[in-house]
């Protein structure tokens, strides 16, 4: 026998998967796939909570495992006042949570109000039971092509690889659980529609479709996509079937931006009229591309699709009323591009699983034409090597029935009995190990400690819920959730308002810091309008640049805004990790976009002490503990302090050496926590340092009213 001839298409198209006849496979023997499939997933999901999160009562709050992901928090606190009664006390910001996911609330409300499960169980388990739907999809489809054991191997494979399981583990309580299921449900309706050929599987369609915002509203540029290739294959292969022509009219019909309530029965109706009106079969197709523009316009998608792909890519700063302020999309992770060793680790768990995996998604389109309309997703799923990390997870299922299916097609081709699947099952567990090992290193940690928790639940008695806590957008919605205070910026609201609060922890004038945290919530709650853009209109208005204007907000003397509410500083140790970060959103001259030269900030519990020398990273980095200088690369700077900081009986000790009065580089040594900060002069003065490193504020500013060695409190005195 030539062996070569496996690789050659025409020999691999006698083996489709035709060998395993639909009828050797019953319907209830599928469900029980699908049901050992979801077993598998699910159990997979709560390694983490067993043999890891358990082990740890610091991440247990009100008897449960506190979630992992900040954006949970948005969700949870909508449903939070809801249960509470308390929804009329939220802030315009803060409802619109509820109508991100209308689906995941609501669903999270009627399972914490109608079940003995409280809130925080509901939130902390949810994504894994609904994360773990997908290998219904999976095995599905593959059922359409007669391959419901290869979509059983790739449901095992997909439900469970990296980029996905990050995304949907146990803890990570986001509509992210819904981004890929509702995708991949509307993808089999259109399958079946293909294979079947009947039409009340694009009204199926058209109903999930009409849904899938409720849950995940930025999924329809994908599903649009889907439905353009749809319509592509019907002109190709079905350009005389009106079913089809009619079918793709519907499921346009159901991107159209209008009320659900109306939209699904207008599906239906659409449904049963179609069936019954006879039009030339152009003339449906026609209609059809109508409403398809129509749908694009009607829902912004073009529009999306530009200002997405923007964001994703954008450089430098950003322009507003003339001034120029720093990108966030520059500083989060997700919306950088990532290495293709990554991007294979995300999508498959290995570079040589994703190799075979797009060797056989392209088998998959040669044998199974049909296949074509699922390109938007795989193609999605590798634009993260430009588009950052968070696009991967959009080719994790795909690329396992790909993975699956070429292996099932090579070992068909040597083995003709049912032998072949014990070595499709060898190759499908050589492709979940690789996953299962990053689950076992994936120690992932809840958002906050519960030292954090109970510093919020204490700043939570103290105020009043129209108070103001200001901090870094990292820890907005979990003080939502835990405190019932409002922030000014938070994980979603990434605008101009971000100087305002680098400004407001950096800058070394804690009277600037104070008389900026006024101004700009003051001004905030007027109209909930970006509060950056109405201080330095109205500053304009008064004939002041943006920089003659911050210094005015240095004196003393500052008329501030009538004062309608209090003002808290938050300040967390976890903030150090992001501090640099924090200072480049206002280092920098708004008036013409100028960066000035980055602060110095390191910090590290990892050293080598020999008495002489303190070295952090071999010779690359080391204090020289006699002459007093930090050896840096090729450079020796002389340090202007060496500073001892700790705790006894929660209250803060501090011993200071100077060492060179013209030093401009200090450092710290944190003996509670066994760490070191180096860290330069602008650094050390800077109001996050003097309020939170060493206590050392302006008593007629601040007033301190939390304090520990995790978090620190200040109540704004003016």
């Amino acid at each position: 026998m030539n062996y070569y001839k496996c690789l050659e298409v025409s020999t691999l198209k006698k083996y489709q998967g035709d060998s395993l006849q639909q009828n050797k496979i019953t319907f209830p023997f599928t469900i029980g796939l699908i049901a050992l499939a979801y077993m598998f997933s699910v159990g997979i999901r709560f390694i983490w909570v067993y043999y890891f999160a358990s082990d740890y009562p610091s991440f247990l709050w009100n008897n449960e495992i506190m979630i992992t992901t900040n954006d949970g928090y948005y969700f949870a606190n909508g449903v939070k006042a809801m249960l509470e009664g308390t929804l009329d006390l939220l802030n315009p910001r803060e409802l619109q949570s509820l109508n991100a996911s209308l689906g995941l609330s609501y669903i999270t409300y009627a399972l914490a109000k109608f079940t003995p499960l409280s809130l925080e169980t509901v939130i902390l388990y949810m994504p894994a039971f609904v994360s773990s739907l997908i290998v219904v999809p999976i095995i599905l489809i593959c059922r359409l092509f007669n391959l419901t054991l290869v979509g059983f191997f790739a449901a095992l494979l997909g439900a469970i690889t990296h980029s996905y399981y990050n995304r949907t583990m146990v803890g990570y309580y986001d509509s992210d659980m819904f981004a890929l299921l509702f995708p991949f449900v509307i993808l089999y309706f259109i399958f079946a529609l293909l294979v079947k050929q009947k039409s009340i599987y694009a009204l199926w369609a058209g109903i999930a479709i009409a849904i899938f915002p409720l849950f995940y509203a930025q999924g329809l540029t994908v599903t649009f996509a889907t439905l353009c290739l749809y319509l592509g294959y019907v002109l190709w292969k079905f350009r005389d079937d009106s079913t089809m022509h009619k079918s793709a009219v519907l499921l346009f019909v159901s991107i159209v931006k209008f009320s659900i309530l109306i939209k699904i029965p207008v599906l239906i109706l659409l449904y049963l009229g179609m069936n019954r009106v006879k039009l030339d079969k152009r003339l449906w197709v026609y209609i059809g591309v109508i409403v398809a523009v129509v749908a694009a316009i009607s829902t912004g998608l073009f529009m999306n699709i530009i200002n997405y792909l923007l964001s994703y890519t954008g450089q430098g700063t950003s322009s507003s009323e003339g001034l120029n302020f720093f990108q966030v999309n520059q500083t989060v992770r997700e919306a950088s591009g990532i290495s293709m060793d990554y991007l294979a680790q995300r999508i498959s768990g290995h570079p040589i699983i994703l190799i075979t995996s797009i060797l056989g998604y392209i088998l998959l389109l040669i044998n199974h034409k049909k296949f074509i309309v699922s390109l938007p997703l795989f193609g999605l799923g590798l634009f993260a090597l430009f588009g950052g990390l968070r696009f991967t997870v959009y080719a994790v299922p795909l690329a396992a029935i790909s993975f699956v299916y070429i292996s099932y097609i090579i070992s068909e081709f040597f083995i003709k009995n049912n032998y072949k699947y014990i070595v499709v099952a060898i190759c499908t567990a050589l492709a979940i190990w690789p996953n299962i090992n990053h689950i076992l290193n994936y120690k992932t940690t809840p958002v906050f400690s519960i030292q954090e928790v109970q510093s919020l639940e204490k700043l939570k008695k103290i105020s009043n819920r129209g108070d103001y806590t200001l901090t870094w957008w990292d820890y907005g919605y979990p003080i939502w959730f835990y405190s019932n205070t409002h922030t000014l910026i938070d994980g979603a609201k990434h605008n101009q308002d971000n100087f305002i609060i680098s400004k407001v922890l950096s800058t070394d004038s804690q009277a600037q810091a104070v008389n900026l945290s006024r101004v700009a919530v003051e001004a905030y709650v007027k109209d909930h309008k970006i509060a950056a853009n109405t201080i330095f209109e109205q500053a304009k208005k008064d004939d002041l640049d943006s920089n003659e204007f911050l210094k005015s907000l240095k004196s003393s003397d500052y008329k501030l805004p009538i004062k309608t509410r209090d003002i808290y500083l938050y300040l967390p140790y976890r903030m150090l990790n992001i501090f640099p970060t924090v200072n480049v959103f206002s280092n920098l001259d708004l008036e013409d976009g100028t960066i000035y030269q980055r602060p110095f900030l390191y910090r590290s519990n990892r050293y080598t002490d020999d008495n002489k020398f303190i070295y952090f990273q071999g010779k690359q980095l080391f204090i020289d503990k006699e002459l007093g200088n930090l050896h840096l690369g090729n450079k020796k700077l002389p340090l202007h302090k060496m500073i001892v900081i700790g705790y006894e009986k929660n209250k803060m000790f501090k011993k200071e050496n100077i060492l060179n009065s013209y030093g401009n580089i200090s450092v710290i040594y944190l003996s509670h926590r066994n760490t070191f900060i180096i860290a330069d002069n602008k650094m050390m003065n800077s109001v996050f340092f003097k309020l939170f490193i060493f206590e050392e504020y302006d008593k007629n500013l601040f007033e301190p009213v939390i304090t520990n060695h995790s978090v620190k409190v200040y109540k704004l005195k003016k």
